[in-house]
């Protein structure tokens, strides 16, 4: 599911893992890490076409969970400042009149309103 099969290690690599199955792990860890950092959207892909698993539940507010992570992500790794990347990833229909350098505001409402989507 992941791909690894043509992933390759050297003999030292392998060495320096302690084994066969380390390594195996370290892979995996790796490709999982990739995943992760694609976004929202291409991990409701990977888990439609490369497990079989449907996300039914949200389909219809797949953009809301979205935007929900990304503000997450801007929250803990840009201290609330709306990036290029931000604007990039969530859908323009949601962030308005959002620039660059503005800082997000999250309001009680909100965060309610984010819990109950998340918890579907």
């Amino acid at each position: 599911m992941l791909g690894i099969n043509e992933k390759k290690l050297s003999y030292d690599e392998i060495l320096k893992l302690g084994s066969v199955d380390d390594a195996l792990n370290y892979i995996k860890d790796k490709e999982i890490e990739k995943l992760m950092y694609m976004g929202f959207k291409n991990w409701m892909h990977f888990l439609d076409t490369k497990i079989g698993i449907k996300a039914e539940l949200i389909k219809e507010k797949i953009e809301e969970v979205n935007e929900i992570i990304n503000k997450r992500h801007l929250l803990i790794h840009n201290g609330g400042i709306i990036n290029a990347t931000f604007l990039k990833n969530v859908d323009n229909k949601l962030i308005l009149d959002m620039k660059i350098g503005d800082r997000i505001i999250i309001e009680e409402k909100y965060i309610l309103d984010s819990i109950e989507l998340s918890k579907r």
